[in-house]
């Protein structure tokens, strides 16, 4: 996984939050809270890919194993 620096305004980021109506004290702490994401524990796109590509290997062929397995029952009964 591939970490990316991101950097943020806060300056910015609190003249925004003020536009909208958050008063500075709660502008301050959501950049403040934002600041302290640990950025490394976030999926990338890439990653959600990769988990995807892994996920269907393996969901596939199960889900076909357990039509077959359900097909044989059936099968099974009505014979």
């Amino acid at each position: 996984m591939s970490v990316k620096t991101v950097v943020l305004d806060t300056h910015r980021l609190i003249e925004r939050l003020r536009k909208q109506g958050f008063s500075e004290q709660q502008a301050e702490g959501i950049a403040e809270a934002l600041q302290d994401i640990d950025l490394e524990r976030l999926a990338t796109k890439a990653d959600l890919k990769e988990l995807e590509n892994h996920l269907l290997k393996w969901i596939v062929p199960l889900l076909l194993a357990q039509i077959a397995v359900f097909s044989g029952i059936v099968q099974w009964l009505v014979a």
